[in-house]
């Protein structure tokens, strides 16, 4: 199995995740912060039998110090990225979401002097041209639809902080131990998320829940499959090659959030119909060709 295999199955798990997310984070959770708590216990469970695997690994250097840092810039990423979901769109906040190479570029030339070819700015501008249509027209302009999509871009400002510092912490440890590590380091801040009374009593009575916790468990088995399956790909593939293939994930996005809507219309209220649509694909592509662009 090759890594374009791989990283193709990644985003077919993300893709996944991110219809699972917009669902359960509207439908079923009333706080973004219960439904984070939620999600990452879950999560725990499936961390804590990476870490008994990969227990020689864990070392204190460097590398651990950078998981750390990193995690806390996820955490962020996260938050941001679930409360664009709890209002926005998917497939437009999945597409602002993926603007974050944007970011990654300027990271790479201003703080770790990298240059950038010509054709790899033609494809930055070409990611914001996309990012920028993406939010753009539909019926629905609420001021807190607009919001959503300014933290769909915080976000990818966060993942590309993070996934900046990931970098460095992979030198001294393998993926899934900084994975782990940077796990670790933001369980104090999900327990400051608790001081709310009601995110208390809404996490409780999701997991008294057998269905709903169900439901989060398979959206936890998806995304963790996901990062399983992109570290992988990482590890065997050349990284901009697999990054590349990362930033087609919206369009796995829009064909699930397509399937969704016309089997199930309230399901995630999506915006789908002739005018809509057409922009949608245009904005979405553009998005695709400028990574493409700037990972050659």
């Amino acid at each position: 199995m090759s890594w374009i295999l791989y990283s193709l199955l990644a985003n077919v798990c993300f893709g996944l995740t991110v219809i699972l997310d917009k669902f359960l984070n509207t439908k079923k959770i009333k706080s973004v912060y219960s439904f984070a708590i939620i999600l990452n216990l879950i999560y725990l469970f499936f961390i804590l039998i990476t870490t008994y695997i990969q227990r020689d690994t864990f070392i204190f250097n460097s590398g651990a110090i950078y998981s750390v840092i990193a995690g806390v810039f996820w955490f962020f990423m996260w938050i941001c990225f679930w409360k664009a979901m709890q209002k926005g769109e998917a497939t437009r906040v999945s597409a602002i979401f993926f603007s974050q190479p944007i970011y990654s570029s300027l990271i790479g030339v201003f703080i770790f002097h990298e240059v950038l070819t010509p054709l790899k700015w033609i494809g930055i501008l070409i990611i914001v041209v996309g990012a920028v249509a993406s939010s753009l027209g539909g019926e629905n302009h609420k001021k807190e639809v607009r919001s959503a999509y300014l933290f769909a871009l915080l976000s990818a400002v966060f993942s590309s902080i993070g996934n900046s510092i990931s970098k460095y912490a992979m030198k001294d440890l393998p993926p899934l131990t900084v994975n782990c590590i940077a796990f670790y380091s933001t369980i104090p801040l999900y327990l400051f998320l608790l001081k709310d009374n009601t995110v208390v009593k809404e996490v409780k009575n999701t997991f008294k829940n057998m269905s709903l916790t169900i439901q989060f468990t398979v959206r936890g088995l998806f995304g963790y499959m996901g990062i399983i399956l992109f570290m992988t790909a990482l590890s065997t593939g050349p990284i901009s090659l697999v990054t590349a293939v990362s930033g087609t994930q919206p369009l796995f996005v829009l064909v699930f959030s397509v399937l969704v809507s016309l089997l199930y219309p309230k399901a995630i209220h999506e915006e789908f119909n002739r005018r809509v649509l057409a922009p949608k694909l245009a904005a979405l592509f553009l998005t695709v060709a400028g990574i493409i662009m700037i990972s050659l």
